[in-house]
């Protein structure tokens, strides 16, 4: 099946400072999307950060979970077509250029991220991963203010002023909770 979609490539470039580049695991070294609530969504972890982003609108029924190669196209927009089952992602702007997609199964992200924004309290983080999700916010929206939300147990949210389709953040240091995407994010949420 083909998806086709505008695809603001900001998008790619903010998720860019979360993949990872452990060999090891290289089912990270791309960006996951998924269509979630009626929204394609992007998402990128390095297994101590994440990053996702709530894209443009998608058809009532799609069924889309694929790996994009960390592959970031020119320009400001691009027309993107998926092909699930010829596994490519194509992106269209002066040339078309055709990638194959990361055959792998991402793994669930929305376990990680915290049921609701925690009550601010004094906490240490960690400066290297903070600035991960300081990168990839300022590669999305340059000019604009970021809130953190920390608490003690690491789960720290970072949100973006005015662009609540963005969120980040710093995963706990071990385990992880067994908790949903919070209300407050899907409430807020706005298309791209």
């Amino acid at each position: 099946m083909k998806h086709s979609f505008i695809l603001k490539t900001k998008i790619l470039r903010s998720l860019s400072h979360a993949i990872s580049r452990d060999g090891a695991r290289l089912v990270l070294h791309g960006f996951n999307v998924r269509q979630m609530d009626g929204f394609f969504t992007f998402t990128a972890t390095n297994g101590m950060m994440l990053v996702s982003i709530q894209g443009p609108l998608c058809d009532a029924g799609v069924e889309l979970d694929v790996i994009l190669p960390p592959i970031i196209p020119k320009g400001e927009q691009v027309v993107t077509e998926i092909d699930t089952e010829a596994k490519t992602v194509t992106y269209k702007t002066a040339h078309v250029s055709t990638y194959a997609l990361i055959d792998a199964k991402y793994p669930s992200f929305e376990k990680v991220v915290p049921a609701q924004v925690p009550a601010k309290e004094d906490c240490m983080l960690n400066l290297s991963k903070l600035e991960g999700l300081i990168k990839s916010a300022k590669a999305y929206a340059p000019k604009e203010y970021v809130f953190l939300s920390p608490n003690k147990k690491e789960v720290n949210i970072l949100a973006i002023q005015n662009h609540p389709e963005w969120f980040g953040i710093l995963m706990p240091a071990s385990g992880q909770p067994d908790v949903t995407i919070p209300k407050w994010l899907k409430s807020c949420q706005s298309p791209n």
